[in-house]
């Protein structure tokens, strides 16, 4: 039966998204749910962070850390709000045992027996008798296949009401064990301001092309370290972004947010400080629109022919260098590709993405990209 293929896919598919919320949550210091509070303003008590090697920063940050998750009750109101997020302890997978970041859960057969880290617990916590392997290992076998769809198939506009919680798509809502949900927001280039009560709350920051005709790396990378740090503190988790689409259309619709230009070469050394920046605030990256996603006219019915050269010789450059640089997830696009529906086409997503260029994140497909269950041509996840 289709749930039944569903089921023996995500059993394949679902520990790549297991293991970058791991990542998420290890790549804080005390993780979200135990952060400190965070404010969006610049007080006094601020820090300014830069690159080595660059000249003096202009983008301070608060030195409190921030929640990733985005409450109701949290959500920005005015100016002088703070989000301040509650003290969370998580459950033990097999055990009621509830555990903090750095205590260990007791061992269970999934894991021969030996303790394991707190779901909250980051990489560096040495405490247990196993690891992060062995954590793993537990959640995929106390999770039941619900909470385990959730991570396939996310919402979005249509199907929540993404004004109240600011995300535009969310995925892995609700589940147990202190694994944070997938709070999505567009995009690569700042906080999409798509409702009228954050007007004049986000920051409103160049386009990427803007960016990318500085042909800096250093910046570039100071760009998105800020861009992170603002939508952490907004509780958005994955900025789906970069775009690094070619501009082989010039009156392509949304030429202005790729930073790539008309230059391969440009895209891939600008995409490495990109994820690189945004990655080290412990937000995940998406890059997109993969690929030939090349013009907004008639973007879900026009099908681009390319050879195999072309591809990847001019195309494929700036991916190739996201994977290398560790982005987290990648997204399929609306156009078809030789005849195939890029959110679905076997040929770039798994034999060129996955298994040339090496890519080990998740691919999700943009929003309504779907034609089919496409699961087994290589996309994890819905939306």
């Amino acid at each position: 039966s289709l749930k039944s293929l569903v089921h023996t896919l995500g059993l394949r598919i679902f520990p790549r998204l297991l293991a970058a919320m791991l990542h998420l949550v290890a790549s804080l210091a005390s993780f979200c749910l135990l952060a400190s509070s965070a404010s969006t303003d610049r007080s006094d008590n601020s820090t300014c962070e830069g690159i080595e090697g660059d000249r003096t920063p202009t983008q301070c940050s608060s030195t409190d850390d921030s929640s990733l998750l985005a409450m109701k009750h949290n959500v920005q109101k005015a100016d002088d709000v703070k989000i301040t997020p509650p003290i969370f302890s998580a459950q033990c997978p097999h055990s009621l045992k509830m555990c903090r970041g750095d205590s260990c859960c007791p061992g269970v057969p999934a894991t021969g027996g030996r303790g394991f880290p707190c779901p909250l617990a980051g990489r560096s916590h040495e405490g247990c008798a196993g690891g992060q392997s062995d954590l793993v290992q537990a959640l995929l076998t106390a999770m039941t296949k619900d909470e385990k769809y959730r991570f396939l198939q996310g919402v979005g506009w249509a199907r929540h009401d993404n004004k109240k919680e600011y995300h535009i798509g969310n995925a892995a809502e609700y589940e147990r064990f202190g694994i944070p949900p997938l709070n999505m927001d567009d995009n690569g280039q700042g906080f999409r301001t798509f409702d009228s009560r954050i007007v004049g709350k986000v920051t409103s920051w160049p386009c990427g092309l803007g960016i990318a005709a500085t042909w800096s790396e250093v910046d570039t990378k100071r760009w998105a370290v800020a861009l992170a740090e603002e939508f952490k503190v907004k509780g958005a988790n994955v900025i789906l972004g970069p775009g690094v689409n070619l501009h082989r259309v010039a009156r392509g619709g949304r030429n202005a947010e790729y930073i790539s230009g008309e230059a391969p070469y440009l895209g891939s050394r600008l995409v490495v400080p990109y994820v690189q920046g945004v990655q080290s605030k412990g937000v995940l990256a998406v890059v997109k629109h993969f690929v030939m996603n090349d013009q907004e006219t008639n973007r879900n019915g026009v099908n681009s022919i390319v050879d195999s050269r072309s591809l990847w010789e001019v195309y494929y450059p700036p991916f190739q260098a996201a994977v290398d640089a560790g982005v987290a997830a990648v997204m399929c696009s609306y156009n078809s590709v030789n005849g195939k529906h890029a959110c679905g086409n076997p040929d770039l997503l798994l034999t060129d993405l996955k298994d040339t260029m090496g890519f080990e994140g998740w691919v999700q497909s943009d929003w309504w990209a779907l034609h089919s269950f496409a699961a087994p041509q290589g996309v994890d996840q819905e939306m």
